[in-house]
């Protein structure tokens, strides 16, 4: 498995191939921080920016399965 660092790196460098992320690895990718969040948030202290990012998360997920 990557790091996120490794991740990061792999969609901005042509040394790890294709530098463009496709639809299914962003979605991907938000579904995990999400579940992520949702598992650890009661560890976290309130923090506004948490929030923000997690209803964003969650707002775009819903989204896209609307458009499924």
């Amino acid at each position: 498995m990557m790091t996120g660092d490794e991740l990061y790196k792999s969609m901005i460098s042509r040394e790890f191939g294709n530098i463009t992320p496709t639809e299914t690895e962003l979605v991907d990718a938000l579904r995990n921080w999400i579940t992520w969040a949702n598992q650890y948030s009661p560890l976290i202290a309130p923090n506004d920016q948490f929030v923000t990012a997690c209803n964003v998360t969650v707002e775009l997920l819903s989204r896209y399965e609307l458009a499924m």
